[in-house]
């Protein structure tokens, strides 16, 4: 193997967004060329090492072959990136709305109302409190896993059905996109462990916050339904991937064949 030679291919396909079979046959495409190519200028006489400099110029620029085979594998490539970080965008805005900045809006309008600091979001020993009221954080708090969960199953009957579910599984719905679409977006996320790491992160982050603004409780049990939610969403990335990778190699076959 020729190493400038493997180092050009690898420069151009080594980071392509695809799966590693369109990867592979690029590879084996690229190689069969530039081989080739540089069995027939040894042929014609030049040294080896002139040869393979002058298959590579021959063959062209990094940066635009990288461009052309990214384009050839998800036609509008770029296009689709767009749309996808703009969903992204739109979807982060909606999460940080619904769970920090609405209920601080709410807790404004409240006091605005009815001119005391009701707070719908927390327990105080008062039985009232605004932003930044820790009076009540003992009954704000839970540090033990699933007793939350547990509690919420335990209650149909005796609790709202609907305020059951959305406590339960709206915290996992509204994480599902995040493990769905930042794979897409971001390479080094389409590992589950990387997912995980950041759905953890970001879900302790939004407690400690909502704790400290008084806007929510601080319970290790919203942690794990967030996180679960984005791992669903990274399953269903997963699944699609998997899926659309069939469609790819039944293409690929049926043109096999056509030829």
């Amino acid at each position: 193997m020729d190493q400038a030679i493997e180092t050009y291919i690898r420069s151009i396909v080594g980071d392509l967004d695809c799966s590693n079979q369109d990867k592979e046959d690029i590879v084996e495409e690229m190689r069969d060329h530039l081989y080739t190519a540089k069995a027939d200028y040894m042929n014609k006489g030049l040294a080896e090492d002139e040869a393979t400099k002058k298959v590579l110029k021959d063959f062209g620029q990094v940066e635009i072959l990288h461009t052309g085979y990214q384009e050839t594998v998800i036609p509008h490539y770029r296009s689709w990136k767009v749309i996808g970080w703009m969903l992204f965008s739109f979807y982060v805005i909606v999460a940080l709305h619904k769970l920090i900045i609405d209920r601080i809006i709410d807790l404004v309008l409240i006091y605005k109302v009815y001119g005391e600091p009701l707070n719908p979001f927390v327990f105080s020993d008062q039985n009232s409190g605004m932003l930044f009221d820790y009076s009540g954080w003992r009954f704000n708090t839970n540090f033990i896993p699933f007793n939350t969960i547990y509690s919420y199953l335990t209650s149909f009957g005796e609790m709202n059905t609907s305020i059951i579910l959305y406590n339960l599984f709206g915290n996992m719905v509204i994480f599902i996109p995040l493990g769905l679409l930042l794979p897409v977006l971001i390479k080094r996320f389409r590992h589950a462990k990387s997912i995980f790491k950041l759905a953890v992160v970001t879900s302790i982050i939004i407690e400690v916050i909502q704790f400290l603004f008084s806007i929510g409780r601080a319970d290790v049990d919203d942690v794990i339904l967030l996180t679960a939610g984005a791992m669903i969403g990274y399953i269903l990335f997963v699944y699609i991937q998997k899926w659309l990778r069939g469609l790819s190699r039944s293409k690929h076959n049926q043109k096999t064949i056509s030829a």
